[in-house]
């Protein structure tokens, strides 16, 4: 499971009297815990900042306060945290791990340490008439997909300027979505269910979603342009995407 950010320390240490400063003392360090050697650390809306040296320790020196502290260094994610330093004192911010941002455009799901490119798949949907009524699903198409396991929890996905998506729990047939048109040709959503998540904006075009997984299959559909491809003599579309499966 991936995380954002790390969870910072509470502990300080009293400067030497006549020091006049407070310090907020951390480490920056990518995901394989490498440090980041010049990775910036400012106190949001202040001139206040400073950068991390060659072990990826910093010493952001300010006036007393509460400040909200931006770490970020080209090419990765950034990270934001509060720290209250009330007191002319050092406090320890702990380690700020900062993930690299794919180079490739795309949905990429974080794995192993890093954002990976998912295994593409694919969603068919088919029409099936009854007694005057339709009905019609969007179902997995097992023979042109393949999975990306992970385990149950929270997982991040990286947006990087794609076109758009939509994520969908399948229902045990494997399905993402079923509607039906009865007599009177009103459509009613008979199964459509999500899975809860998050956005954090870095900046234009770059997003990552944090998304709750349970036990179960799930569908990330390329949303604009969903339509890839159609036989109306048989009624079928299809759906590009990603099928993940949460263990």
């Amino acid at each position: 499971m991936h995380r954002v950010s790390i969870a910072m320390g509470g502990s300080l240490t009293l400067l030497a009297a006549g020091c006049g400063q407070m310090a907020i003392d951390g480490e920056v360090v990518d995901a394989h815990g490498q440090p980041i050697h010049g990775a910036m650390i400012t106190a949001a809306g202040t001139v206040c900042s400073t950068s991390a040296d060659e072990t990826g320790t910093f010493a952001l020196e300010c006036e007393t306060g509460t400040y909200d502290v931006v770490v970020s260094a080209a090419g990765f994610t950034s990270e934001q945290f509060r720290q209250e330093a009330p007191e002319i004192a050092r406090y320890d911010s702990g380690r700020h791990v900062l993930i690299r941002i794919p180079e490739q455009k795309g949905l990429h799901l974080f794995m192993a340490k890093e954002y990976v490119q998912m295994k593409p798949s694919r969603l068919q949907r088919s029409l099936e008439e009854k007694r005057r009524v339709t009905n019609r699903k969007v179902c997995l198409d097992r023979a042109q997909s393949e999975p990306n396991v992970v385990s149950a929890g929270t997982h991040a996905m990286f947006d990087y300027e794609h076109s758009g998506w939509r994520p969908f729990r399948l229902d045990e047939e494997g399905c993402a979505y079923r509607d039906q048109k009865d007599e009177k040709h009103r459509w009613t959503v008979q199964y459509k269910e999500k899975p809860p998540y998050k956005v954090k904006q870095y900046n234009t075009g770059k997003s990552v979603a944090l998304m709750q997984l349970a036990p179960g299959d799930y569908f990330v559909a390329d949303w604009k342009g969903f339509f890839v491809g159609a036989d109306e003599r048989e009624g079928r579309h299809s759906y590009t995407g990603y099928w993940i499966q949460a263990q």
